[in-house]
């Protein structure tokens, strides 16, 4: 990572000139300042991000581009950036007529999900693993209501080699929660009593567990109140671990006396960056775009594996989408003809904390949705390998598609790979979930993804050009097409792979209560119930649903042919209906 000169940077914004043509030194003056260290790695609702939307807007200006958002280039919304760990948090302990007290960041520190709340005077169930499947369940005939429920985060040796969704952390609570604990306490790394817990919460955009209190515990503390109540931590760990102990064990010498968890959770103002291009013969759109949000100093989703924190650029992820979105924006601007649409160029934040901006955009678009005829993503379009690889996902969204890119690339040469699916973690996948067709441009994963080494030197800036050009071609061959869109069932309702199948697609700028839909598969299950688009689902069957993990967790439950209730809630409204699962 090279640290730049901010006033020099500055200057050369002030005289730089660009070209109407797709170069590769446009992209590059574009990609060093968004990637710049003085952007802070763009973090959404930051300082950086503002700098980024800021370059984007006047750019915009000095094309004399419409704003598209009335009289402003900027959509803004409100989005959590920040956990705060309160100064009412504590966790104290008695035997007998002795208190002791745990301290903060060494013996524990809650967890993101946690709802802020007190207990007093529980007693302590060790809950094995924390795990309750047929082949293995450690919460068998237990009552977990009003106690104290600690569980070592790990699985029995038996199933090391074949983990799967139901030994997941998060699958754990929810086995808990159904059976009533409310105060939870998680031995991460439970063999290793080095570890150090964070001495802040990372961020993390999932809904709060509502009424449950969830917590860290560090191994080493855990072991010496173990011994209080003479119970040899290793021997209990390792009769889990390779005995294959099921049973939870509650600890009668020892009680929880107080504990009391307080979180503030802070929001900033993200924003949105568009502008429009207006053909006064034509009411419909096309829709060029990409995020130009990334990871700031790593508070989210890196990769990066050390204590010092370090600047995220970005370069490839996505400033590269972003100067492509800029330098389209430019030639169309100066070459007016080659679209026979409205083209609306925008950039969006809050990508990398879950679609977040994207998915706003959709929601309280200022252009009607159904006269958006396509929407083109561009995402880590700067690293073009010497086997010019380029995957475009959304190639089964129209029927158009694969004609137009195999013509084109007669020419351009690229080794393309074509993915059907217009469901991807990026922002394409918002407007496919309203029926739109959809293409989303990627040169390929590399290992300084996520990472602060994504910097401007790395970039392919010809090759960069190549893709660009190639994409600029793409919306001009739209032109004498008719735009028809494919809608085909979301191959996963969420990370892992069931084989029932309902058709929701998740909205994942959502982080209230409850399973938020999309958008619902036409002829699945979920339709032929009732569901769809904006509901809310609450309960799965007999599993009551807090987040898209719980639905996850519920669908894993049931098999194909099964009948399941399941209760919504539409317009603040609750309903019940029935569906029949089928297999996918």
């Amino acid at each position: 990572m090279k640290k730049t000169i901010f006033i020099i940077l500055f200057t050369l914004l002030s005289i730089a000139q660009t070209s109407p043509d797709i170069l590769p030194k446009d992209l590059k003056f574009y990609i060093y300042y968004l990637a710049s260290d003085e952007l802070e790695g763009r973090f959404t609702g930051s300082k950086g991000e503002q700098l980024a939307a800021d370059f984007i807007k006047n750019h915009y200006q000095k094309l004399e581009l419409k704003p598209l958002f009335n009289d402003s280039y900027f959509q803004e919304f409100d989005v959590l950036t920040k956990i705060e760990v309160e100064q009412n948090n504590y966790l104290n302990f008695r035997i007998s007529k002795e208190i002791i007290n745990a301290k903060l960041y060494q013996d524990f520190i809650p967890l993101s999900i946690s709802d802020n709340m007190n207990n007093n005077n529980q007693e302590i169930v060790i809950a094995g693993f924390g795990i309750s499947t047929k082949e293995y369940d450690n919460l068998k005939d237990i009552n977990l209501q009003n106690k104290l429920v600690i569980i070592f985060d790990d699985v029995p040796e038996k199933f090391e080699k074949n983990r799967n969704f139901n030994f997941d952390t998060r699958t754990k609570i929810k086995f808990l929660i159904d059976k009533g604990a409310q105060n939870i306490a998680i031995i991460r790394y439970p063999n290793d009593l080095q570890t150090k817990l964070p001495k802040k919460i990372k961020l993390d955009m999932s809904p709060v567990y509502k009424g449950r209190s969830i917590i860290l515990l560090h191994p080493e503390f855990a072991k010496n109140i173990f011994a209080k109540a003479n119970i040899l931590y290793d021997t209990l760990y390792q009769s889990y671990k390779k005995l294959n102990n099921e049973k939870s064990l509650v600890i009668k010498n020892i009680a929880l006396e107080k504990s009391s968890v307080e979180l503030k959770r802070i929001n900033s103002k993200a924003k949105n960056v568009a502008a429009l291009l207006p053909n006064s013969q034509s009411d419909e759109y096309i829709v060029i775009g990409a995020h130009y949000d990334h990871l700031g100093w790593g508070e989210f989703n890196s990769l990066y594996q050390n204590d010092t924190p370090q600047i995220h650029n970005g370069a490839d992820d996505n400033a590269s989408g972003t100067a492509g979105v800029l330098e389209l924006a430019e030639y169309f601007k100066h070459n007016p003809n080659l679209s026979k649409y409205n083209l609306v160029f925008v950039n969006f934040t809050g990508e990398e904390l879950g679609l977040l901006g994207s998915n706003y955009f959709v929601k309280n678009s200022p252009i009607p949705m159904h006269k958006v005829k396509t929407m083109i993503n561009m995402d880590m379009i700067g690293r073009l390998d010497s086997l010019k690889e380029l995957t475009i996902n959304g190639t089964g969204t129209s029927s158009i598609w694969k004609g137009i890119i195999d013509s084109l690339n007669n020419f351009y040469n690229f080794k393309i790979i074509k993915v059907d699916d217009g469901y991807s973690p990026s922002d394409n996948t918002p407007f496919y979930s309203q029926n739109i067709p959809v293409l989303f441009f990627f040169t390929g994963i590399h290992s300084d993804y996520h990472r602060p080494s994504d910097d401007a030197e790395k970039i392919n800036y010809n090759g960069q050009a190549d893709v660009l050009n190639f994409v600029k071609d793409v919306v001009a061959a739209m032109n004498n097409k008719v735009i028809d869109v494919i809608i085909t069932p979301r191959k996963q309702e969420s990370r892992s792979s069931f084989r029932v199948y309902v058709g929701t697609v998740p909205d994942f700028s959502y982080n209230g209560q409850g399973y938020k839909i999309s958008n619902i598969a036409k002829n699945s299950p979920g339709e032929k119930a009732g569901i769809q688009g904006g509901d809310i689902i609450i309960k799965f069957g007999d599993i009551d649903v807090a987040n898209i993990y719980d639905f996850t967790f519920a669908l894993s439950k049931y098999n194909i042919g099964d009948e399941v209730e399941v209760i919504y809630i539409r317009n603040d409204q609750t309903l019940k209906t029935k569906l029949m699962l089928s297999g996918r």
